[in-house]
């Protein structure tokens, strides 16, 4: 909390001499103006898109899957990939969570959890994968999930719906609107 709240400050501090926001959604250009009181027309929204690795081929059939659902960026504590490891016992036993990224700030509790959660074979942590490799989970996933608090933008869902993959998603942040 302490180093969200520091962030926050300076984010608030560079609020007064920045003269030009570019975000990369209308919801973080919301949060952006309503938190900081920014004039909106100092924002400007430029969303994200995805080129790389789309390779025109069409999505997979649900027969052609893995057996695995994907969640892919920074362990952190806003990603909620400890909700995900609480919800592993829910699902079908036959259905694994794969997680790509790399440890991120306060994720202690989480990297501990994912790496004792790999022993039972239903969880398989990828720290620092090839875009190569990650376009591949991406294609061959049963779902992309994201449980997000929060996300400015959410380009694992958008990376996700690229290559035909269902996406699932939280409501955090700006993920309605990327996954509509």
């Amino acid at each position: 909390a302490a180093d969200a709240l520091a962030y926050y400050r300076q984010l608030g501090r560079s609020a007064r001499w920045t003269r030009e926001w570019i975000v990369p959604s209308a919801w973080t250009a919301a949060d952006l103006v309503e938190r900081y009181a920014i004039d909106p027309a100092r924002v400007t929204v430029i969303p994200l898109g995805v080129t790389m690795g789309i390779d025109d081929q069409p999505a997979l059939p649900r027969s052609s899957r893995g057996d695995y659902v994907l969640a892919v960026g920074t362990v952190e504590p806003r990603k909620r990939y400890d909700l995900l490891l609480d919800a592993l016992h829910l699902v079908d036993p036959t259905i694994r969570l794969v997680v790509a990224g790399h440890p991120g700030w306060r994720s202690d509790d989480t990297q501990t959890r994912l790496q004792a959660a790999t022993a039972s074979g239903r969880v398989e942590w990828l720290v620092g994968p090839s875009d190569a490799d990650v376009w591949r989970l991406y294609r061959e996933a049963i779902a992309v999930v994201l449980p997000s608090r929060v996300e400015g933008f959410g380009l694992a869902a958008l990376e996700g719906m690229a290559v035909g993959t269902p996406v699932i998603s939280s409501g955090g942040g700006a993920l309605p609107e990327v996954t509509g």
